[in-house]
């Protein structure tokens, strides 16, 4: 079995332990997200789906084209890199899971995983957000 590698292309299957899928996910401000996969830095994830603030406000579902056991997540925000302290309705912080194990009820059926976003204030967040995201 092959896994595709980075933007270079394919590459051998990695030793055990290594990361079956992975992923840049950039969703779009606003109570109606659009998400889309980075598909030159992405690897066996199929879609992300931004869900609408008045059903699940933050919530990302994420579809990958293999079997996974686990999800780590990160998100990047441009302020983290500045001596600046974030407004509230800006993400900081995820709770997520691989939805085998913890099932998000509003994600569409398919959904291998899913990431839910909060500010600093512990609400959850629909601005502008970029998720780096592998699967083991």
């Amino acid at each position: 079995m092959e896994s595709v590698g980075g933007p270079a292309g394919t590459g051998p299957t990695g030793t055990g332990g290594s990361a079956v899928a992975f992923g840049h996910i950039s969703c779009t401000a606003g109570p109606a997200p659009v998400c889309t996969v980075d598909a030159a830095n992405s690897s066996n994830i199929t879609s992300a789906t931004g869900i609408a603030d008045a059903t699940d406000k933050g919530l990302i579902c994420i579809t990958t084209s293999v079997t996974v056991k686990n999800q780590q997540a990160l998100f990047e925000i441009a302020l983290s890199a500045t001596n600046a302290d974030l407004a509230n309705g800006n993400t900081v912080t995820h709770l997520g899971g691989v939805q085998a194990q913890t099932a998000e009820a509003n994600c569409p059926v398919g959904t291998t995983g899913w990431v839910r976003t909060y500010g600093p204030d512990g609400h959850r967040t629909s601005d502008a957000r970029n998720v780096w995201v592998s699967y083991n």
